[in-house]
């Protein structure tokens, strides 16, 4: 299970003192964020919040960083791995990348 799920993920991660957050792409399940993780991001720094901003202000322009800096890298290359038959799920609903097309 994630830590950290849902619209408010960045946020409760900040308000929780998480030094860095990553992206994820996954396997959509019923359960919100359960799925099997495809990718993970790189970390993003979370830093220090600005005095003179919002927790929930400070969440948006973090939640924007991480879409660039994690999300908008990690899902094309999911997708392209996808298209490639390179990942396999074992029994466990674990997912294995495979190091060759299937």
């Amino acid at each position: 299970m994630r830590k950290y799920v849902g619209a408010h993920a960045v946020k409760d991660a900040i308000l929780a003192g998480e030094k860095y957050i990553r992206s994820t792409t996954h396997l959509v399940t019923e359960e919100l964020d359960n799925g099997p993780i495809f990718e993970i991001s790189d970390p993003v720094l979370v830093g220090n919040i600005l005095d003179k901003l919002s927790v929930d202000i400070f969440a948006d322009i973090k939640q924007s960083e991480l879409k660039e800096e994690g999300d908008f890298k990690i899902f094309p290359k999911t997708l392209n791995r996808i298209a490639q038959g390179r990942y396999l799920i074992d029994k466990d609903k674990s997912i294995i990348v495979s190091t060759e097309s299937l």
